[in-house]
C-alpha cells in the first residue's frame, strides 16, 4: 500500500504543480472491548455525516444504515460465544 500511495502522491503532485502530503495520516485502530464501546463508535461513525453537513439527520443520508438500528452482541460479534 505504501508503494501505491507513493507512487500516485508523486504523479499528483507532478500534475498538480504542488509538492507535500496528499494522504492523511495512518488511521490508528484500537479494540472495542465492551458493548458501550462497540455502540458508542458505531454511534460516532453514523453522526460523521452530520458533522460533516452532508445531512441533517443521519437518517436522510443515503450511504447510512442509521434507518434500521441494530442490535449488536458483542461475544458474538468477536466469535466469544
Amino acid at each position: 500500500m505504501q508503494l501505491i500511495k507513493g507512487r500516485f502522491a508523486r504523479a499528483y503532485n507532478q500534475t498538480a504543480g504542488r509538492t507535500g502530503a496528499v494522504w492523511q495520516s495512518r488511521y490508528h485502530q484500537r479494540t472495542l472491548r465492551s458493548e458501550e464501546a462497540l455502540l458508542d463508535t458505531i454511534e460516532y461513525v453514523m453522526q460523521n455525516p452530520i458533522v460533516a453537513r452532508l445531512a441533517v439527520n443521519v437518517e436522510e443520508y443515503r450511504w447510512s444504515s442509521a434507518s434500521g438500528r441494530y442490535e449488536t452482541d458483542l461475544d458474538d460479534y468477536l466469535g466469544l460465544d
